[in-house]
């Protein structure tokens, strides 16, 4: 139990020094990724060292994790990473004001379709070569139908890099491009797409 209690402070001191770290050196907005029970150091704990470093808003990778954390305490806005499927989980987001990731064109309707009165709050996700979820970098067609929809507060528009961490950075400059390309074209188009971020801290 002592040795899981020092592994967790170490944790804790260099999660500290990290985050100020990135918030001291990219000189934009920084949003705190909690996902993983805080990568082991706590939710709640990891929420508060990153609002002391500058994080202007937080994110998590499961939905069980948006709801605990805003049950914490955490008046910060929220955003879950990954689209949401089943309504009633669908419901208690929305009932705790956290902000949904669109992943493609169905998953947009299914949200329309179980909202009930209110506007959803939501980040658009573009698949730039990860491969988990989001619309195609080059289907620029329903990246933009999507944002014709009524019902959304579109606040924002992201991707992730998925070899950052790796020496040498040709596919994340491809990656970088394709996103880049992807909200350029939105960006023609008339369409505000709120703030938009893809760089993990290695990218960073």
């Amino acid at each position: 139990m002592e040795q899981y209690s020092n592994y967790r402070l170490v944790c804790t001191q260099t999660l500290l020094e990290n985050a100020r770290a990135i918030t001291d050196f990219v000189g934009v907005p920084v949003m705190g990724v909690l996902k993983c029970d805080g990568y082991g150091v706590g939710l709640a704990k990891a929420a508060q060292i990153w609002r002391e470093a500058g994080a202007t808003m937080f994110a998590v990778s499961m939905p069980e994790e948006a709801l605990a954390l805003r049950d914490t305490g955490a008046e910060e806005d929220i955003l879950l990473l990954a689209p949401v499927s089943e309504a009633g989980m669908l419901t208690a987001l929305l009932e705790k004001n956290i902000i949904l990731t669109i992943s493609d064109l169905e998953n947009a309707c299914f949200y329309r379709e179980n909202r009930g009165d209110g506007v959803i709050r939501a980040h658009v996700a573009v698949d730039t070569g990860m491969g988990r979820f989001g619309f195609g970098w080059k289907d620029t067609e329903n990246l933009a139908r999507v944002y014709q929809l009524d019902g959304f507060s579109f606040e924002g528009i992201f991707s992730h890099f998925a070899q950052s961490f790796e020496k040498g950075n040709a596919f994340t400059q491809k990656q970088l491009g394709r996103f880049l390309s992807a909200t350029g074209y939105l960006e023609e188009q008339g369409i505000d797409l709120g703030i938009r971020h893809i760089a993990n801290s290695c990218a960073a």
